[in-house]
């Protein structure tokens, strides 16, 4: 009896090991990234113009640094951060590590989604909305007009709540006009192919990435919240430690 409760713990300590051993393995930093404004044949670059959802908190590249090889990204009074890959990718798998700031309603976290070249056609998303929690959305052209063919969102979180500062590592599976999957954790949480947008329209452009953290001042508050200004001189920074591409 006490041989098979050794060998029973021994297994349970070996299996709880290894797990630690695998949620202990990180992705790549950014050290020796460089953020360059303007330059699309950099790998990344920062944004900096003016966009209506932000209201007057416009993208600024001032509000988007690597530091200690972490990608920094900050909501400042009147400005916003955001970073772009500059490579489209036809099929991958997409990895980041994510610390999130202090939430607030109105506040938009998206650590990963990504876009095809055609703003106006393919996109599957990643955001942390507000306080109400982490959404996840596919979106392609419908009939001529963008349009979300899935979507977990505000209403419906897969996560509910207020997530601030909470760490996650995030992953987006994409085969073209087959497959989409989301990983939270390294945990499969939702995939869809075809059959569950209907059919006839999916995601099937190349796509490449981009990382946000912006103020959703020109968008209808019911779906992030009502965003209240921030004191002078205050700052709201997500950390976007590790990221990863690995091509299918």
């Amino acid at each position: 009896m006490r041989t098979s409760r050794r060998l029973m713990y021994f297994l349970i300590f070996s299996f709880v090991a290894a797990s630690s051993a695998a949620n202990a393995q990180t992705l790549p930093n950014w050290a020796g990234v460089q953020l360059k404004l303007w330059n699309y044949a950099n790998p990344f670059f920062p944004a900096e113009w003016n966009e209506a959802k932000l209201g007057a908190y416009n993208w600024k590249a001032a509000n988007a640094e690597i530091v200690s090889g972490t990608l920094n990204l900050s909501v400042t009074e009147r400005a916003s951060g955001e970073v772009q890959g500059n490579t489209f990718a036809a099929k991958g798998r997409w990895e980041v590590e994510v610390t999130l700031p202090k939430m607030a309603p109105g506040l938009v976290a998206a650590p990963l989604w990504l876009m095809s070249k055609d703003a106006n056609a393919d996109e599957i998303d990643f955001e942390f909305v507000g306080t109400k929690g982490l959404t996840i959305t596919a979106w392609t052209k419908v009939n001529g007009a963008k349009k979300a063919v899935y979507s977990m969102g505000s209403d419906a979180p897969l996560i509910k709540g207020d997530l601030s500062g909470k760490s996650y590592k995030l992953g987006i599976e994409y085969d073209p006009g087959n497959s989409i999957t989301w990983y939270v954790n390294g945990k499969q949480v939702a995939r869809i192919t075809p059959v569950d947008t209907g059919g006839l329209f999916f995601p099937s452009l190349p796509l490449k990435p981009y990382f946000d953290l912006w103020v959703a001042d020109g968008l209808d508050p019911l779906w992030a919240g009502q965003w209240t200004p921030m004191a002078s001189g205050s700052k709201l920074t997500m950390k976007v430690t590790g990221y990863k591409f690995t091509p299918l």
